[in-house]
């Protein structure tokens, strides 16, 4: 599981700044698939 941070991190670069799943995933050492799921995944209203 992610921080809350790191999740809005993604977010940021992928939709807003338009890096791709693999160059996120990397920079974070993370898979491009876990990047993938964490930027389609609708935002908790909590």
């Amino acid at each position: 599981m992610l921080a809350v941070a790191q999740i809005d991190y993604i977010r940021l670069e992928v939709n807003q700044k338009g890096e791709t799943y693999a160059s996120v995933g990397k920079r974070m050492g993370i898979d491009p698939r876990t990047v993938n799921k964490y930027t389609n995944q609708v935002k908790s209203l909590y």
